[in-house]
């Protein structure tokens, strides 16, 4: 069973693509490309379920069109829309130093020298 301290939020599925189960899926991450990750976990009624992916392209900077392992006509993908997309953090670290992205910062906390806490990232 996947926990939620395994995973974390890198998107969401938007609508399907197509009518061969391809599915738009804005990003706030691209480590799935960047690493060789070859699934995403997707929050389905509470539950966290992986799903090989077949093949992506990018459209733009923060969507891309993919197609994952199963699912194969427009009624299927149309399961997905509106799920949150996950990855898993193990492949994080997978990732070098100069790779990492913004969201790497996020839960952060910010300390002053002089004005003590400022606030979390």
């Amino acid at each position: 069973m996947i926990k939620k301290e395994e995973v974390y939020k890198i998107g969401l599925f938007n609508k399907p693509h197509g009518i061969h189960g391809e599915l738009q899926f804005t990003f706030t991450d691209d480590i799935f490309d960047r690493v060789d990750g070859d699934y995403f976990v997707c929050l389905l009624d509470g539950i966290f379920v992986p799903f090989f992916i077949e093949e992506y392209r990018f459209r733009s900077d923060s969507t891309a069109l993919v197609k994952l392992e199963g699912v194969d006509s427009a009624e299927r993908a149309r399961m997905f829309t509106n799920v949150e997309v996950y990855f898993p953090v193990s492949y994080v670290e997978e990732a070098g130093e100069d790779e990492l992205s913004w969201n790497f910062f996020i839960g952060f906390r910010m300390d002053d020298v002089h004005s003590g806490y400022l606030g979390e990232v």
